[in-house]
């Protein structure tokens, strides 16, 4: 969508000039797309925005890391979740997160290190993308792997067809 200049009066003019600029170039861009470039497009979004982005199981919200504490509360909502697993604890996830299969700090802990949070999610995004893929057909998971090629090598994610 545009951005009307009376809602936000602060921006410079040739910023909003360049986003309308960039907004109706990616509008042109979509509209010459096949019907196929488009549902690999909406694959591509749906791998980004439902299993490579963090978020709150119960508003999914976005976030980035945590603290150190793996009992998460959602900035947004209040929900309290495993940053293990990502599981909507209720209101706290201290005693899931102590006892939660994927805890690798062991012994009930609920603290852990930002290496060991990485690594837990990458393990969760490669799994889930693998589930992900095996339900598409071989030519176009070809072509999907492809499209996300970008968002898997910033993850460090080695995902192979």
């Amino acid at each position: 969508p545009s951005i009307h200049p009376s809602i936000y009066p602060s921006i410079h003019p040739s910023i909003h000039a360049r986003y309308e600029t960039r907004l109706e170039a990616e509008r042109a861009r979509i509209a010459a797309m096949t019907a196929e470039e488009l549902k690999i497009n909406g694959m591509r979004r749906h791998v980004v925005d439902r299993l490579l982005t963090l978020k709150c199981p119960r508003c999914s919200a976005a976030f980035l890391g945590f603290s150190g504490c793996f009992a998460l509360t959602c900035h947004r909502c209040k929900c309290g979740f495993c940053a293990w697993c990502l599981t909507d604890c209720g209101s706290d996830a201290h005693a899931h997160v102590a006892k939660c299969k994927q805890n690798r700090a062991g012994n009930g802990q609920v603290f852990g290190t930002h290496a060991a949070f990485a690594e837990a999610q990458s393990e969760r995004r490669q799994r889930m993308v693998t589930e992900y893929l095996a339900e598409v057909e071989e030519p176009l998971r070809v072509r999907v792997v492809a499209a996300c090629a970008v968002d898997f090598a910033d993850l460090q994610l080695d995902v192979r067809v």
